[in-house]
């Protein structure tokens, strides 16, 4: 769009907005990209289908506007203001949207055509939207996977169908929120309100929900982790063992050696595995959060639904293995710094080798890789939002339908 037109449009809105003559402003369907717009009172544009991608919009008034179908992907949008907005189908994707206010604006989906068919989701993935304001706003099959919302107010807001999958919602206000149906996979709850919120039907699988009060809310059918249950005596033994082996640097105890063993659907979160024998191992949707597991040898291991949230798999062996639908959220894969008895760095370094394993599915969010060896795995549609590559060798490796927002390499 010419600058010298946009010029005029603006001027006359702006008169327009403070009740002093000119015209309401009118960007349907027009293209600004890349155009600094902070700080201008917006208030009731008209601009349905507009294109502001990478525009600064930080403390700009869209209150009341007409924003349907709009492109605001790579804005910035910090301590905008979209207060009764119409924002259906509008594209929010990996925008910075801190401390806005969408206090009833209305972010459904957005049909183009008179067909279900062709509804235009609103997307807000990916998208940087801490202390936010969604107050009451109405959310219904939003698409928020991936996105920081932290301390960000959803209180009494409509969001049945919502994609939340990874995204962070730590200290978030949800009280009363309709959640009915969301989609909250790998979704960080830690610190939140939940009082009065409904969850009933959604799916809650990869979160921990330990120290979350649960007691004012609707929870029915709501999908969550299969149960585990303790190891049992037999491997309890063997585990104790090993433990008394990694203390006393091999002197005491025995190492773990549970090559071929069936432990799926066993709880040993915040275990210490470091060096054990687990090749060919079953480990189907067994509980593996805050676990160590550097050093390990889990070649041709089955670790299908398994949850290895925040795991130390540092210098890992997973050759072949397979992760299909996993938990990896906050999983470290990082080369391990060798280390002699006296835990003086020894100046050698063992890689991680995920040579040809399935991580089909799987949520891998926030995943750190650094020099990892992945030749031939499998991410096909894996979540791998802001995963860190750094020096990983990828040959051949499958990123098909991945998630990879934010990631680094």
């Amino acid at each position: 769009m010419d600058s010298d037109e946009l010029s005029k449009i603006i001027k006359n809105h702006l008169l327009y907005a403070h009740g002093r003559g000119g015209l309401r402003g009118n960007l349907s369907s027009r293209d600004i990209s890349k155009t600094n717009l902070s700080d201008l009172n917006l208030s009731s544009l008209n601009a349905p289908g507009a294109v502001f991608d990478s525009c600064n919009l930080v403390e700009t008034d869209f209150s009341f506007a007409d924003l349907y179908g709009a492109n605001l992907q790579k804005t910035d949008c910090r301590k905008a203001n979209f207060h009764r907005a119409d924002l259906r189908g509008a594209k929010f994707r990996r925008a910075k949207l801190s401390g806005a206010n969408f206090n009833e604006a209305d972010l459904r989906a957005g049909t183009f055509v008179k067909s279900d068919i062709n509804k235009n989701r609103t997307d807000l993935s990916g998208a940087q939207i801490d202390h936010a304001d969604f107050t009451n706003s109405n959310m219904d099959n939003v698409d928020l996977s991936g996105s920081s919302l932290v301390k960000s107010n959803f209180s009494g807001a409509e969001m049945p169908n919502v994609d939340l999958t990874d995204a962070d919602l730590s200290g978030a206000n949800l009280s009363y929120a309709k959640l009915k149906g969301a989609v909250m996979v790998g979704v960080n709850l830690s610190g939140a309100t939940l009082k009065g919120a409904s969850f009933a039907g959604a799916d809650l699988r990869c979160v921990d929900l330990e120290g979350l009060d649960l007691s004012q809310t609707i929870t029915g059918d709501m999908k969550l982790d299969a149960p585990v249950a303790p190891p049992s005596d037999e491997v309890r033994h063997i585990l104790e063992q090993h433990q008394l082996w990694l203390g006393s640097n091999g002197k005491n105890g025995e190492r773990a050696s549970l090559s071929g063993a069936d432990l799926s659907e066993m709880d040993f979160s915040n275990i210490d595995f470091s060096a054990a024998e687990l090749r060919g191992a079953l480990l189907q949707g067994a509980r593996l959060r805050h676990c160590t597991l550097a050093n390990c040898d889990l070649s041709e291991t089955d670790l299908s639904r398994a949850d290895l949230t925040a795991a130390d798999l540092r210098g890992v062996k997973l050759i072949g293995a397979v992760l299909y639908e996993a938990n990896l959220r906050k999983t470290d894969f990082s080369a391990l710094i060798l280390q002699d008895l006296k835990g003086k760095p020894t100046g050698d370094i063992v890689s991680s080798d995920l040579s040809n394993a399935d991580f089909t599915d799987a949520t891998m969010s926030d995943t750190h890789f650094g020099k990892a060896i992945l030749t031939g795995a499998q991410f096909v549609g894996a979540s791998l939002i802001r995963a860190n590559f750094f020096g990983c060798e990828i040959g051949a490796a499958n990123f098909q339908g991945a998630l990879l927002d934010g990631a680094v390499s």
